[in-house]
């Protein structure tokens, strides 16, 4: 039956350091359901994924900026056509290929292709709101951009096959434990020092970004939830579907969870300061979240040589600094325009 060929068949990585993965997938015989492996040539073709998942990603960050705009745009100038577009953009687009993307790449992948989010605000901006492109956005924008191609090229690109019950397993790793226990070590000293800086302060809306970002960046249960929900979508009648077992709704909700309360922080730094500090402090922490938690909690990074593990944190470091170029450059802007 499926359920058991699905436990006794072997789980085997594919990608750049292996040229076979049996994939276990449901077919009728006879009018009985089994499981089968696939063949070898359809597990290559999936070393290729990897810029579809981005491709996905770039369109949801797109969709997302865009979105955010046109509801800033309604709330200025009165037009409320302009609230449902946004509405659609951000609530139904951004979520849908959002989700799609983790189907494609790996999450220590899609989680650098947050600094996208900050690309699009630039580039958009002086179209919708009237602001300049200045030398420092243009550099920023290049390097997050540059970057984010070079993560997808020294990612991971191996897949897995799991069940829900595996991905419990995975979760539950010592590694993966000690990475939830320096989580909570850093969310707890941002709250100590929280309760020392005053409201408005810059400090303050640095922290709450930072928690904020670091909160929303691990996405191993989005990861886990989106490929279990493929896999449940392409064979509903699988006796081994993922839809039977507690543990996919547990990753579902574990998603919304951490994604609403991310927004949420984030929301509360928007209220106090500079949009374009808040996203990218919140990016920032964001990305190094989901590269931390994709390798120590889904292990992406077994199986890798040292070579490829350093090009990677190498590309991620472009992505920051493209980051703190951007913060840099609207601070001196601030301090001009103060001055003067």
């Amino acid at each position: 039956v499926c359920a058991s060929l699905r436990q006794s068949a072997p789980l085997v990585v594919s990608g750049a350091e292996n040229s076979f993965r049996p994939r276990i997938e449901c077919a009728a015989v006879g009018g009985l359901r089994h499981c089968a492996a696939a063949s070898s040539a359809s597990s290559r073709l999936s070393m290729q994924r990897w810029p579809i998942g981005l491709l996905l990603d770039a369109v949801a960050t797109l969709a997302g900026t865009g979105g955010k705009q046109l509801l800033r745009h309604a709330a200025l100038t009165g037009k409320h056509r302009y609230y449902a577009l946004g509405l659609i953009l951000t609530a139904v687009i951004d979520p849908i290929f959002d989700v799609a993307a983790y189907t494609y790449a790996a999450q220590s992948i899609i989680a650098a292709a947050a600094g996208l989010v900050v690309v699009w605000n630039v580039l958009l901006a002086p179209y919708t709101l009237g602001e300049a492109l200045t030398r420092e956005r243009k550099l920023g924008s290049a390097l997050i951009f540059a970057g984010t191609l070079l993560v997808g090229v020294s990612g991971s690109h191996a897949e897995v096959e799991r069940t829900p019950a595996q991905y419990l397993s995975l979760f539950a790793r010592p590694e993966a434990c000690a990475y939830y226990a320096s989580f909570a070590a850093w969310i707890a000293v941002c709250a100590a020092r929280l309760c020392r800086v005053g409201a408005g302060k810059v400090e303050r809306g640095f922290l709450v970004a930072a928690a904020g970002g670091s909160l929303g960046g691990n996405t191993f249960t989005t990861k886990a939830a989106s490929e279990l929900l493929a896999s449940g979508a392409a064979d509903p009648e699988c006796d081994g579907c993922p839809f039977r077992s507690p543990a996919f709704y547990l990753l579902a909700g574990c998603t919304a969870a951490t994604a609403s309360t991310a927004l949420l922080l984030l929301g509360l730094v928007l209220r106090e300061h500079d949009a374009l500090f808040a996203i990218t402090v919140y990016s920032g922490f964001y990305i190094l979240s989901g590269a931390l938690s994709g390798n120590f909690v889904m292990d992406e990074k077994r199986g890798r040589p040292a070579a490829s593990l350093a090009a990677y944190c190498a590309s991620v470091g472009v992505v920051l600094l493209g980051l703190a170029v951007l913060g840099l450059g609207e601070r001196g802007e601030g301090a001009g325009a103060a001055a003067a």
